[in-house]
């Protein structure tokens, strides 16, 4: 059985898909207390890229895991602790790919860093900073399976960002449905603002192009990189399943997967693949952004 890193973006499904997979007593995610990004800059604080590295390289290398070594690491920047890892068979965890801090003594130093300056130096430390080499060597040493999350529709990834927390502000309103807050028939259609629909698209549109750069950046580097496309995901969990689990080598049963899929979500899908029920101008938006979709499924597994 193979090791796994899913690196994710917002609103690609990443939480459900490493909480399904978590549900196979042959996997075992790696998780911080109350966590499912134990290595994310919220959860590890001002941790060293050096020690990211070096806690990686227990949880997915050594054998047996010194889990006091790894706590000991772990603990001197984090703001929750990691919960206990069974090592009998394949273990991963997902990961946002960029660095946990700021790595500049000025920029670390300031308590409110405008999120242009931040947004560009994580770009530059991904590109071309010490992050990238580390990592690739990390992952080309370690070989799990990098699972590259993939949003293809770009406009129903675009307008989950903007509905956010049902208002247009920013939140996510899966959490808040999973923990009972609101109810699905609470969340009232919003008249999407043209513009700033459009900017979102925008972004969106170019992080996939910098997520198939770096895809394509790992594959080069050796890398078994794998894409891991949410509309298949959300179409046929089943099949997404045996596909997840043909690449890191865990032999699974369909009553496996059948007994596991029956069991209540413990995250529920905030928004149908009908955008007029949650979007009073969706006439508009479909006309203008309807074409918007990158599609992966040309790309080889």
């Amino acid at each position: 059985m193979k090791n796994f890193v899913h690196l994710f973006g917002e609103k690609e499904g990443s939480t459900a898909i490493v909480q399904l997979l978590a549900q196979f007593n042959q996997v075992h995610v790696v998780r911080a207390k109350h966590e499912w990004e134990p290595f994310d800059a919220h959860v590890v604080g001002a941790m060293s890229i050096g020690t990211l590295v070096n806690c990686i390289d227990i949880v997915l290398g050594q054998r047996p895991l010194d889990a006091d070594k790894l706590n000991r690491a772990y603990s001197r920047t984090s703001r929750a602790v990691l919960m206990p890892i069974d090592t009998s068979g394949s273990v991963g965890f997902k990961m946002r790919f960029r660095p946990p801090q700021l790595s500049l003594p000025l920029i670390g130093r300031i308590p409110f860093v405008p999120d242009l300056l931040r947004t560009r130096y994580d770009g530059y430390q991904i590109r071309t900073g010490p992050y990238r080499r580390l990592m690739f060597d990390l992952f080309r040493r370690l070989k799990p399976v990098v699972f590259v999350g993939v949003r293809q529709d770009v406009l129903r990834w675009s307008l989950s960002r903007y509905h956010g927390d049902g208002t247009g502000q920013k939140g996510h309103l899966q959490f808040k449905l999973a923990a009972g807050e609101i109810r699905r028939e609470d969340i009232a259609p919003i008249h999407i603002d043209m513009a700033r629909l459009g900017t979102i698209v925008t972004q969106y549109e170019a992080r996939l192009r910098r997520k198939r750069k770096l895809f394509n950046d790992l594959r080069a580097a050796g890398v078994h990189a794998v894409p891991l496309l949410y509309e298949r995901f959300v179409s046929d969990k089943a099949r997404f399943v045996r596909e997840v689990m043909r690449h890191i080598e865990v032999p699974v049963s369909d009553a496996e997967i059948d007994a596991v899929l029956s069991r209540p979500e413990e995250l529920k899908r905030v928004h149908s693949n009908n955008i007029s029920e949650f979007v009073v101008n969706h006439e508009e938006v479909q006309g203008r952004f309807g074409n918007r979709f990158v599609s992966w499924e040309g790309v080889s597994a």
